[in-house]
Order: structure tokens, then sequence, then C-alpha cells
């Protein structure tokens, strides 16, 4: 059955994050201020022109740039200074409240979609267009008037939807449900719109002249792009990246979830880790993810899925009247990372904290964001 992809999006995004009763905890800043000292980070970006990020679900909201991790929230966007790990919101608009009820076109409330940071802002999509977002401007880099039959059928309300951006190199990849095509970032040239599949992409990366997507039929393609042709490698297959020339991706086996990794060379397929959740992340060497079968914990387990240990994050905040609140664990995280630093973020999309931890390690420096959100 054919199935919008912004519908599925907002359905997993929703059994991701989970909906704990403690969403809507009031903080008050001025009662948890050490809380709020800023976190030295002192992260580098190395080499760093854009973020290359595949498209992934569990990855649409975050994206980190040469000094900054984004976040978009359902507390209120921010950034975190990946230097000082100071934290701001979004809006830099003046006499703006930042309230979520009344402030119209306050930016820390926008909807922002499937960012990816580029020097001094990020892309993102909003309907039909992308859009590049800075403290200075907020620009369309590109109207969408493309269309097939299946978005006519399946889109009628808006066919020219445009579903996600991935990035390779200096290469920002758009993604429509059926479709794709490319932006230069650097000579801002576009490409011609190409038909990969039939039904609505899922999760897409890029690995030289191949495309790797899955649909939502959970088929796992590869899509040449000099030869214009989709060959089909495995079933069951979604949430797609590239690390160090190899594919990565969850396959289920009798309902359960794998990590697998694919040599792109022979196509051989190796099993890492059994359940995994979807929202793994890699970092050189390292797998950052949650077991499904251990209910929300973290782990980082090496390359072939080796040396599995346990990450346990901890936070205290206080309540109007100066309590500790309990810290519930009992979530899915998002994971954010980039192949520009040595580091992993554990976001809590929840209660407003990130987890900075260099790769490879268990131990974090924690980030509160809600004194930006709640100010």
């Amino acid at each position: 059955m054919k199935r919008k992809l912004f519908l599925c999006i907002a359905i997993i995004m929703v059994l991701a994050c989970g909906c704990s009763e403690d969403k809507n905890i009031y903080v008050d800043p001025n009662k948890a201020k050490d809380n709020l000292t800023p976190v030295e980070l002192n992260i580098t970006s190395n080499d760093f022109s854009m973020d290359e990020k595949p498209f992934n679900i569990m990855m649409l909201n975050s994206t980190i740039g040469s000094d900054y991790l984004y976040v978009v929230s359902s507390l209120g966007n921010y950034h975190v200074d990946l230097q000082s790990g100071v934290v701001k919101g979004f809006c830099n608009i003046t006499g703006c409240a930042h309230d979520p009820n009344s402030s119209v076109g306050c930016l820390n409330y926008f909807s922002f979609s499937s960012i990816i940071a580029a020097d001094d802002g990020f892309y993102y999509i909003d309907s039909n267009t992308v859009r590049f977002h800075s403290d200075k401007d907020d620009i369309i880099v590109y109207e969408n008037t493309y269309s097939t039959d299946f978005e006519e059928e399946y889109y009628p309300d808006n066919p020219n939807v445009l579903g996600a951006l991935a990035s390779d190199d200096d290469i920002l990849y758009i993604i429509g449900p059926t479709y794709y095509l490319t932006y230069d970032t650097e000579s801002k040239k576009f490409s011609d719109t190409q038909i990969i599949s039939d039904v609505t992409i899922h999760s897409l990366c890029v690995e030289g002249d191949n495309i790797y997507y899955t649909n939502e039929n959970d088929e796992l393609y590869a899509f040449d792009t000099t030869k214009k042709e989709s060959k089909k490698l495995s079933d069951k297959v979604n949430q797609v990246c590239i690390n160090n020339g190899n594919l990565y991706y969850i396959q289920y086996e009798n309902g359960t979830p794998f990590l697998f990794s694919m040599d792109l060379s022979s196509h051989k397929s190796t099993k890492l880790i059994e359940n995994c959740y979807v929202n793994y992340c890699i970092n050189g060497s390292n797998i950052y993810y949650q077991n499904r079968s251990e209910p929300y914990k973290i782990f980082v387990c090496g390359i072939d899925g080796s040396d599995p240990r346990e990450i346990t994050v901890d936070f205290v905040e206080y309540d109007e009247n100066g309590d500790p609140i309990p810290y519930n664990t009992q979530r899915y995280f998002i994971f954010a990372t980039s192949s520009n630093i040595d580091h992993v973020f554990i976001i809590d999309d929840e209660r407003g904290v990130v987890f900075a931890l260099k790769s490879g390690d268990t131990e974090y420096k924690t980030i509160n964001a809600n004194g930006v959100i709640y100010n």
C-alpha cells in the first residue's frame, strides 16, 4: 500500500521519540543555574564545506556544521557552539518574545525539515522548495515544479512536494517521492531530474557513481548514475548510510532488526548487531545504537559490532520548588555525528538535553538546552 512520505516520517518520529509523561515539565532556569552553565566542548570540525548526510528518518532534525550542532526540536530549535558549548535559539528577531503560542514567525518554533549544514547556515526543505537559512537571510535555492503520475495521484494537494535532502562532498541531493536531482553548491548548477523508483523513497545515500536507497516496500536498490539503471540488492531493509566505502543498513529477520554492512564491490553482507534500533549512527570505527531487546539501553561498539559497551546517561533538573526531577531514559534518542568531527551527540528531544561524547568513549559532557528554550 502506497503511503505519503510525510505521514510515514511523522509516524516514525513519534514512535522514535516516544510520549512519556514528563514531556511538558516546566523547568525554572533560575533554580537550576549550575545546569545552565555552558560546558566547553572544544570540538574542531576539519575541512568543512557541508555536512555529508544520508537521508534517514532519524537524521532529519539535526546537522553539524563548522561551528554548530543544529537541532530542530519539539521543545524549540537551537544550536550548540562546538567550542564553547553555548546554546542559542535559532531566532534572532529583535524584540521577539520566543513564545511558542504568541510569537508569530519565531524561528525557534519553525518546522525546518531535513536540515543539512553548510558554511554559515543550513539547507532545508519547506514543502516544494529548498531554502538556505543563515543568521542574515533565508533564501529560496530551488522551487520544484516537477511531478510524475505517482505524485499527482498520491499527493493531489501538492504534487510538487519534496521529501528530503542528502549530501555528498559539495553536492546536495534533492529528493522527491520517486525521483531526485542534484545541486552543486559550488557552481550553483542543477542536474536534470531523474526518476529512480516507482514508489516512495524512504532512505538514501551516495557512494561514487551509485545511489543506494530503500523504498516504502523496504526494498534495497542501487542506482547507477552513469548507466541510469537500478538493481535490486535485498528485501526488508531500511535506513541506509555509507561509512568508509561500505553500506550499512537495518534488515529485519522474523521481525528482529539487525544492523548489516555490505561490501560495495562484492555486495557481500555481514551481520553486525542484533536488535539494533533504526537510530544507529557511525563515527569512524565506532557504532552508536540502542538495543531494542534491552529497551532504550545505549551502546557503543566497534565497526564490526564487537566489544559493545553500555553508555548510561543521567541528567538532573529541578522543578519549580527546587526539587530534583528523576531522569527518565525510557525513550529512543537521536544520534548526531559527522565525518568532519570525532564526536557523537546523543540528543534527548523530550527534555532538551544533549550528551556529547568523543568517538569511542562512554563518558560524556552534558549540554542543557532548556535555558534557551524557556528563557
